[in-house]
């Protein structure tokens, strides 16, 4: 679908040409060609999608998190006033305006967070069954060095530019024959578009779904964990650009670098000693002072050492 988008400079307005439709893949044409970004914003002021135009020509995917969310457990019928910013590539603004965002567009399933359908056009041949993210407003293949872009899973199989529906996160998806086992778990591949049931030999972890049928997946929206080297004491940390909890190797005496973070367990499943502290040097030190002028008693009375006693309680109460 294209959309005309009018843009006044003078008076800082834009008029779009029609709907937007949640879930699809837009291509945008601005008049006069212009540069820069539209954005889509709810009453809050809170950005519910973008679209980088170059010369006037651009792709909106209307499939970010928050304006799924917006629709979620909403009619099919039910449609969204947002306001439209577009700015330069200064960030200054051009114009503004509003538009409407529909819940489906004619033909289409309602897409919502609850799990509605998304519908972009398959940049690449995609099998039934395949992990799916969108880029460009393009659905591809997703692995797992990928998964921080994970939408849902290819509900059907889709050549090269038709439309390839998505079941997103939340939902049940079948596939006739998917072969899957029952009870079973299922993660983002390493490489290729089929599923996996296996984590050996796997340092990135994503869990889509767990398999109710042999051919029916509930789809779950996890996080995606990142293991460390093999043998190598870890803290665990959030990596905001790819989404992702990742295990780093971390300095064997702890430090300044490693506050704040979470030890990770070793190769057997037990709490790396190394990476507590150990008392040397000046810590080692420092617990001789507080005893150093204090003499060691040979066969005390029950008087002396309840005395000894009371000496150390206040040294190491300081």
């Amino acid at each position: 679908m294209a959309l005309a988008l009018t843009l006044d400079a003078e008076k800082k307005r834009v008029r779009f040409g029609g709907p937007l439709a949640c879930g699809s893949a837009e291509t945008l044409t601005v008049t006069p060609a212009a540069t820069g970004t539209v954005r889509l914003l709810d009453a809050a002021g809170v950005e519910l999608g973008s679209c980088a135009v170059a010369d006037g020509s651009g792709t909106f995917a209307v499939t970010d998190r928050l304006m799924l969310d917006a629709f979620a457990g909403m009619a099919p019928t039910y449609s969204l006033p947002l306001t439209v910013q577009f700015l330069d590539a200064d960030g200054y603004l051009l114009g503004r305006g509003r538009c409407w965002v529909l819940n489906r567009a004619a033909g289409e399933a309602a897409p919502d967070a609850a799990g509605g359908a998304l519908a972009p056009s398959a940049g690449e041949a995609i099998p039934a069954g395949a992990p799916v993210l969108i880029s460009a407003g393009l659905a591809r293949i997703c692995t797992a060095g990928n998964a921080s872009g994970f939408v849902g899973i290819a509900v059907a199989g889709a050549d090269l530019g038709a439309a390839c529906r998505i079941e997103v996160p939340g939902r049940r998806v079948t596939v006739p024959g998917w072969g899957l086992t029952p009870g079973a778990a299922y993660y983002l591949p390493q490489s290729g578009g089929a599923l996996t049931a296996s984590l050996t030999g796997v340092n990135i972890v994503r869990m889509v779904g767990i398999a109710t049928d042999a051919s029916t997946l509930l789809l779950i929206d996890s996080l995606t964990v990142q293991s460390g080297a093999s043998g190598t004491a870890s803290y665990l940390v959030w990596d905001p650009s790819a989404r992702r909890i990742v295990a780093l190797s971390a300095a064997a005496a702890g430090g300044g670098a490693a506050a704040g973070k979470i030890a990770a367990l070793d190769a057997s499943g037990v709490f790396d000693k190394s990476l507590l502290p150990s008392l040397t040097g000046e810590a080692v030190a420092a617990v001789r002072g507080l005893f150093a002028d204090m003499a060691v008693l040979d066969n005390p009375t029950d008087a002396e050492l309840l005395a000894a006693v009371n000496q150390l309680i206040e040294r190491l109460k300081g």
